[in-house]
C-alpha cells in the first residue's frame, strides 16, 4: 500500500483502492492531525515556529489570542481547512472561499496576505551602511501548512488502519 503525498496550496494524498466516502473520512482524520500541529505552533520541520514580532504579540493578546504562530487570531484561514475534494483514487485538503485559497497561497510562499511588503531591514542596512541582522518582523510569516514528517506518518497510519479494517471486516462478514 504505497502513498502518494503532494503539496502546494493544497494537500493532495493519492492511494487507490479507498472508496470516496472512505477517502473523505480518512482525510477529515489527517486535516485534524495538520490543524492540531498548526494550533499547537510547530511548523512544517516539527520545530517550534519562530516568535511573533513584540507588536503583532501584543495586538493578539489584546484580541484574546495566545502569542503563539498559529493561524488563530480570527479563525478564519482555520475554520476554512476542509476536504475540498474526495474520489475512488485521491482527496484534497484545501481551503473554501477563493480569499481563503488566496491568504493560504501567500503564507505556503512565506510572504504577508497583504502581499510583499518592503524589507526595512535592508533599508536600515543602506542607511547605515553596515550590515544588520534581519528583525523577525522583516521576515514575515513562516509557512506551516503542509504535511510535516510527523504529519505523513500519522496520514501513513490513518490510511493504513483503514486498510486493516477494511481487510478484517472482509474476513469477517464471510460466510
Amino acid at each position: 500500500m504505497e502513498l502518494s503525498f503532494t503539496v502546494k496550496s493544497s494537500i493532495r494524498i493519492q492511494n487507490p483502492g479507498f472508496p470516496a466516502a472512505e477517502m473523505r473520512a480518512n482525510m477529515m482524520l489527517v486535516r485534524d492531525v495538520v490543524r492540531a500541529r498548526i494550533l499547537s505552533g510547530v511548523n512544517l520541520q516539527d520545530t517550534g515556529a519562530r516568535p511573533l514580532a513584540p507588536g503583532y504579540a501584543r495586538y493578539k493578546v489584546r484580541h484574546g489570542a495566545s502569542p503563539v504562530r498559529n493561524w488563530r487570531l480570527t479563525g478564519a484561514l482555520m475554520n476554512s481547512m476542509d476536504v475540498t475534494r474526495a474520489t475512488d483514487g485521491y482527496a484534497t485538503i484545501g481551503f473554501r472561499g477563493e480569499d481563503q485559497r488566496i491568504r493560504a497561497r501567500f503564507q505556503a510562499k512565506g510572504r504577508s496576505y497583504k502581499g510583499p511588503r518592503v524589507r526595512r531591514d535592508r533599508y536600515i542596512d543602506e542607511l547605515r551602511g553596515g550590515t544588520v541582522i534581519g528583525a523577525p518582523w522583516a521576515l514575515g510569516p513562516e509557512p506551516m501548512f503542509g504535511l510535516s514528517p510527523n504529519d505523513r506518518r500519522a496520514a501513513n497510519g490513518i490510511m493504513r488502519s483503514s486498510f486493516f479494517r477494511r481487510m478484517a471486516d472482509m474476513f469477517t462478514t464471510r460466510k
